[in-house]
């Protein structure tokens, strides 16, 4: 837009300009014309018109080439605006689309709520009750509500007030994937629909508390010392969930730093070394907090990794966090 504006005054101005030019041009030939007839005596003939008639041709060229150029610049910014229009517009369209579908589905659907929760865990087989609840957008007396889920059947109990409810046992340290289907049953016939949003994958993840860190900090690997720095103030955000919160620091396989959560904090500032003839090794950082169940949870901070590298350096890789949690006997139970 700004170059639009711009455009029609600069043109205006390279207008004026040839003009005045063509003037003094113009101006100086008849000058030098009657300075030389009032020398020479005689008579001095005019600039040809052929010569006139490439100056003028020369400047209207010109001035064509810069309206042309204007008339691109312009083009090509209203191809952008237009490209840019249609990019929204278009992603508008996608969104009202979805919009359209889901709201679509939802009336298709025959149940106005799905949703689960977790009642008691079970440490010892590493289970946890699966509380499911559905409510049907219509319902009778002789209504029967039922879940397929993971192979098996379910049949959910009315509670009186149109919310039908039942429970199994799933082991929470386990991937499952499979479709979980709700049936309604009215009349003597059974309709279907999928649960889309039923509980897939680890459910340890949802049953169990997670060690969630926060606070400020960092760590960094100089590759020509072997040296790393960390600094960091930590603190547990799930204190309540979790006992004796600790952080260690891990150089290969031998812890080489402790330090205990003190009032729900922890500071650390300090230097690690490796000697160049321990290339291979790791150092990790990480902060390990016991669970109301006993699950011993450890969140990784970073693992610096000090692989084989050119010359005398080490190749230092840093891995991202990750999550474990192990049983109370001291089993890693997440992969």
């Amino acid at each position: 837009m700004t170059v639009r504006i711009l455009v029609l005054p600069i043109l205006i101005l390279i207008v004026l300009a040839l003009g005045v030019l063509v003037y003094y041009i113009c101006y100086k030939a008849a000058i030098n014309r009657k300075l030389r007839e009032e020398e020479s005596g005689a008579h001095v003939p005019m600039a040809s018109t052929e010569s006139v008639f490439k100056v003028v041709v020369v400047i209207g060229v010109f001035i064509m080439y810069t309206s042309l150029s204007s008339k691109i610049v312009n083009l090509k910014d209203q191809l952008r605006d237009t490209k840019t229009e249609l990019s929204d517009r278009i992603f508008a369209l996608q969104y009202e689309l979805e919009e359209m579908k889901q709201a679509a589905k939802k009336e298709a659907s025959m149940v106005s709520s799905a949703y689960y929760d977790f009642g008691e865990v079970n440490t010892k087989e590493h289970t946890a009750e699966l509380k499911l609840f559905v409510s049907p957008k219509s319902y009778g007396e002789e209504t029967e509500v039922s879940v397929v889920f993971r192979g098996g059947k379910i049949a959910l109990k009315n509670n009186g007030r149109g919310l039908f409810s039942g429970s199994t046992i799933v082991p929470i340290f386990e991937d499952f994937y499979e479709k979980c289907m709700i049936c309604i049953t009215e009349g003597g016939v059974t309709k279907t629909e999928e649960w889309e949003n039923a509980p897939q994958g680890r459910q340890c993840f949802n049953c169990l508390p997670m060690l969630a860190v926060g606070g400020g900090g960092g760590s960094q690997m100089s590759k020509k010392s072997l040296r790393v720095e960390y600094e960091y103030e930590l603190f547990p955000v799930y204190a309540d969930s979790f006992q004796n919160v600790t952080l260690y620091v891990k150089k290969g396989d031998t812890i080489v730093n402790e330090l205990d959560f003190v009032n729900g904090r922890v500071s650390i500032e300090q230097s690690y070394s490796i000697e160049k003839g321990e290339k291979g090794e790791t150092i990790e950082f990480y902060i390990k907090g016991v669970d109301e169940y006993g699950y011993v949870h450890e969140k990784l901070e970073g693992t610096w990794d000090i692989g084989e590298g050119a010359g005398n350096e080490a190749q230092v890789t840093f891995v991202n966090e990750g999550y474990r949690i192990y049983a109370p006997d001291g089993t890693l139970l997440t992969k």
